[in-house]
């Protein structure tokens, strides 16, 4: 009954006049929807739906869809084996499947995640809570597609440079910020090197060599936003901005980790995924991440597809 009204609720807020009346409303509903994510025994296929309608929505309740989205993704990993499998040969068209139970799973689109990060406007949402949830997503093992997409959406380097100079005064979300550029791109090049673990990561494979263009590709990326923090504190470049806040060690350290990235054997000292924001994996998260690497191309249960 409570998502077939939310799911009505399109066709009574046109006859709001009051947007604050509006905004309340959607507030509530938004709320009530996150903390059903966070006490599930079991997963919610039409919760998720509801998310995904938020999402799409691209406003004040695409923050609420995207927090329902991670808490629906932590249920799934810590209660179904082998939970995310990434499938569809084209990026474009590439889904994440969650399994609902055994027997079926449910789509996520990885377009719709990409799109939803270029499509709030950086200065009328919580950034410091938008970059939090994506580097959370980011960080889940057999999401690497959807970091590589982050990465080639053609406005990339133009909304890095734009999160910076909105929030310059705020030294938390420049530290967000860095974090989120570091495992975003120690993810994907991670995924299209595919590293081993071992001594000697970057084997000499067949779709190693089909990944040429695309690491080259991804590496121009990396030196384009690398070059941008180099001038970002430098207060004797012309084109830096004084003004910024950045005398912080760990802002120091996180550049430099980023810009490391481009350097030969980088790879070889990253232990793991989880590295890149500063942490150490579990045992889970190390079996998680094999599993998911191993059996991804062997996920088939019946998917359910959500019409909006």
């Amino acid at each position: 009954m409570l998502f077939a009204f939310i799911r009505n609720i399109d066709t009574i807020i046109p006859f709001i006049d009051d947007a604050k009346t509006a905004a309340f409303i959607w507030k509530q509903i938004t709320a009530i929807c996150v903390e059903m994510s966070l006490d599930m025994d079991q997963m919610s296929a039409s919760l998720f739906s509801t998310a995904m309608n938020f999402i799409r929505k691209k406003n004040n309740t695409s923050i609420s869809g995207l927090e329902i989205i991670l808490n629906c993704l932590h249920f799934t990993l810590r209660n179904v084996n082998d939970d995310v499998a990434t499938v569809g040969s084209s990026e474009s068209h590439s889904v994440f499947l969650i399994k609902v139970n055994n027997d079926a799973a449910i789509e996520l689109p990885i377009d719709q995640l990409v799109d939803l990060f270029y499509a709030l406007n950086d200065d009328d949402v919580n950034l410091s809570k938008l970059i939090s949830i994506f580097t959370k997503i980011c960080s889940l093992p057999g999401f690497e597609n959807l970091t590589i997409n982050i990465i080639f959406h053609p406005n990339f380097y133009e909304k890095i440079v734009s999160f910076f100079d909105t929030y310059f005064n705020s030294l938390l979300i420049q530290i967000d910020l860095l974090k989120f550029i570091k495992l975003i791109f120690t993810k994907s090049l991670l995924k299209l090197y595919d590293y081993t673990g071992q001594p000697d990561p970057i084997k000499q494979t067949e779709p190693n060599r089909r990944n040429k263009a695309t690491v080259f590709k991804l590496r121009a990326i990396l030196v384009q936003i690398t070059e941008f923090l180099n001038n970002n504190w430098n207060k004797d470049d012309p084109k830096g901005i004084q003004i910024k806040l950045g005398d912080s060690v760990l802002i120091c350290q996180l550049c430099e980790d980023i810009r490391s990235l481009s350097k030969k054997g980088s790879l070889q000292k990253v232990s793991s995924v989880t590295a890149a924001i500063g942490s150490s994996p579990t045992k889970d998260e190390r079996s998680n991440l094999r599993s998911s690497k191993d059996k991804s191309d062997g996920f088939s249960v019946p998917i359910t597809t959500f019409q909006t």
